[in-house]
């Protein structure tokens, strides 16, 4: 039983004392283009950034948000949405992954001024 809890106490300790697991992939960049497909046959958009620092950036780097990680239809649109508006309207956006910290797997989008 005392092995049992130090196994769950280190790795809770190890999930909390890192938090490159899965996070913020961007910060308070703009979107300089939207995509409806980020690869042929997927249901995913692609967005890309003016990042110039950490992680997802570069030239082509894409943020894919691929469907099946949103919990309905309606959530995965409201995500385009969005993404959208960010770049009709030049504001910053932040953008999560919350499984890991992949460029090709975003599930969260939002707009800040």
């Amino acid at each position: 039983m005392k092995t049992i809890k130090k196994i769950v106490i280190a790795a809770m300790l190890i999930t909390i004392a890192n938090p490159s697991i899965a996070g913020e992939i961007t910060r308070n960049v703009q979107l300089v283009e939207v995509a409806s497909h980020a690869f042929p046959g997927e249901k995913s958009f692609g967005v890309l950034t003016n990042a110039t620092s950490g992680l997802c950036t570069g030239v082509s780097q894409w943020i894919v948000f691929n469907e099946e990680k949103f919990a309905s239809l309606e959530s995965y649109n409201q995500s385009f949405s969005l993404a959208l508006t960010a770049l009709t309207t030049g504001q910053n956006v932040r953008i999560h992954n919350y499984t890991d910290n992949s460029c090709d797997g975003a599930d969260f989008i939002s707009i800040s001024r």
